[in-house]
């Protein structure tokens, strides 16, 4: 439950507030009906190392992470949720030569997100609920987006590094192209089939790593 609190992009939702305003209710609702649920929180949004994400000055989000789950820490927080959440989405800005490099910095990413929220919640198992890298098949995202090769390559470096770091579950986002314009240029192309829900590169590496198959997905 919850949003990418730190990330300004949703407005600015303190730490103090998150707390009172999403935490502890959730945790006091679920104690109502079943307190054997477990709650995952999403406390924390982790940008590319290096550049811009989504158009956004990288240094402001990258300095308040760390700020923000120590305050919540501080807070009390963890007294009221089970799992802690993290998602990661580094600069989608590369080019045919770079994939050395963009490698390099996602996995950074990757492990500063999942060694951030080990170390300032331990105890809590950490997932990575959504992450992802969009590659434009219409060439609408002025440059800005992976290849489909790039994708593809990017599956198995998000599920290797944030399991190695200690990660019990890591999600991609998302499964299918939308069909329309998104607010940020490669947003509408994080999927791993298209909008006729043929298979990318990423899907058939995808695959490779989870071992499903497309038709148990969407049948």
């Amino acid at each position: 439950m919850g949003v990418e609190a730190n990330n300004t992009i949703f407005g600015t939702i303190g730490p103090e507030q998150y707390l009172k305003g999403w935490l502890k209710p959730a945790f006091l609702a679920k104690q109502a009906v079943d307190p054997d649920a477990k709650i995952l929180a999403m406390l924390a949004y982790i940008p590319d190392p290096h550049g811009t994400i989504l158009g956004l000055p990288d240094p402001a989000l990258q300095n308040n992470v760390i700020d923000y789950v120590g305050r919540l820490q501080a807070l009390g927080a963890p007294d009221f949720f089970d799992i802690a959440g993290v998602s990661i989405y580094t600069d989608a800005r590369r080019g045919p030569k770079s994939l050395e490099k963009a490698n390099s910095l996602d996995q950074t990413a990757v492990r500063r997100g999942v060694r951030l929220l080990k170390t300032t919640f331990p105890g809590k198992p950490v997932w990575v609920t959504e992450a992802g890298w969009g590659a434009d098949l219409l060439g609408n995202g002025g440059g800005k987006c992976a290849s489909l090769q790039e994708q593809a390559a990017y599956v198995p470096i998000l599920y290797d590094t944030a399991m190695a770091e200690g990660a019990e579950k890591v999600f991609w986002f998302g499964f299918r192209d939308s069909l329309h314009e998104g607010e940020f240029p490669c947003g509408p192309w994080l999927g791993l089939v298209d909008p006729n829900f043929t298979p990318k590169p990423s899907w058939e590496a995808f695959k490779r790593k989870i071992g499903s198959d497309l038709k148990d997905l969407i049948r």
